[in-house]
């Protein structure tokens, strides 16, 4: 074993394989072509969003990709590695940095976004605030807390993305202005990414679906004596190699698959239970990105706003939009002239 090399207490997918630190590389052994779309110089979609006059991706790094030929299959593929940083390095933007990320998130569709797979911190002296392990994108998602990033009644909210940055303090209001921003952004030039996007060949790519909690998965591991009727055949086959089950589709198709003896195979699940599989195809035939409606905009603004709420006594307020409670009700006010109004959050 080379003396430089890290096994992380990543799951064991796929007959075992793991992702592991070779010196200055992540090895992922999956396909890579999401974290390179996101995060590569050379991806046309960075190339295209650094010449606009607001670049959504400021708070996303540039990583090196060393062998992309292979970033479409299931290989050990290398990423480079980015160092964690001291939160308080980044406190003086987190509300900016966030709001991009919100607005990337929802945009894009990214999804399994718990805290594990983002990274905070600095490289060459500017900050970033980014996921490091992207295998889905282009989700049909009505809500952002369907990404796991944010904290809902639904979700285990010990591990979402946002409890990762839970210790710094920043100005929601700021963050919702950033988040609309970004919306705008990508929205005005929605059919350009489009192009870009479909060049690639995206339809090709596997994305990886969750469709049970990991700790389902580990709990049946844990006792193998447990009754497993619950589970299909396909979940039952990794389940007795020591594997946590790993699912993926493509795109514009409706089958599930998981990686076998033989390769790739069918799975025998019906995923619809789980997934709007209907949803996701035909959005794929549609086009990847899209505007999102102004309702789910809206519902992305509360659900930012419910995160992070400013207590009684204050009123968060930047560039026009303004945040407060009052009388056990969240108001926000933003610069598009909307007047937004839920229930303040009672999250676990």
């Amino acid at each position: 074993m080379d003396t430089d090399e890290i096994f992380f207490t990543a799951d064991s997918h796929n007959f075992g394989r793991r992702v592991k630190k070779v010196g200055p590389w992540i090895l992922k052994p999956r396909p890579i072509f999401w974290e390179w779309l996101f995060l590569a110089g050379e991806s046309p979609l960075r190339q295209y969003c650094s010449n606009l006059s607001d670049d959504p991706f400021t708070y996303f790094p540039i990583l090196k990709f060393p062998e992309p030929h292979s970033i479409r299959e299931f290989s050990e593929n290398k990423q480079e590695y980015f160092e964690d940083g001291n939160l308080e390095t980044v406190s003086g933007v987190i509300s900016e940095a966030l709001g991009r990320l919100l607005g990337i998130i929802h945009f894009f569709g990214l999804s399994d976004l718990h805290f594990e797979n983002l990274k905070i911190g600095v490289k060459d002296e500017d900050c970033y605030f980014f996921p490091v392990d992207i295998e889905t994108a282009f989700d049909p998602l009505n809500l952002i807390s369907q990404s796991y990033f944010l904290k809902s009644v639904s979700n285990d909210n010990s591990v979402v993305g946002v409890s990762s940055i839970k210790s710094l303090d920043f100005n929601v209001a700021e963050t919702v202005n950033t988040y609309l921003e970004t919306q705008s952004t990508l929205s005005v030039s929605a059919k350009e990414l489009n192009t870009l996007i479909r060049d690639l060949n995206p339809k090709s790519i596997p994305v990886r679906r969750i469709l049970r909690d990991t700790k389902t998965y580990y709990k049946a591991l844990e006792n193998p004596r447990a009754s497993k009727t619950n589970f299909h055949i396909c979940e039952l086959e990794q389940l007795e190699r020591g594997d946590i089950p790993y699912f993926y589709s493509y795109l514009d198709k409706p089958q599930l698959f998981y990686r076998s003896e033989s390769g790739e195979t069918k799975a025998d699940m019906p995923w619809d239970e789980f997934y709007p599989i209907k949803q996701q195809v035909f959005q794929a035939k549609k086009g990847f990105v899209e505007p999102l409606d102004e309702e789910s905009v809206k519902k992305g603004v509360l659900q930012i706003a419910r995160n992070y709420p400013p207590n009684a006594t204050e009123t968060l307020s930047h560039e026009g939009t303004e945040i407060f409670t009052k009388n056990d009700y969240l108001y926000v006010k933003t610069n598009y002239g909307w007047k937004l109004r839920c229930q303040c959050p009672k999250f676990s």
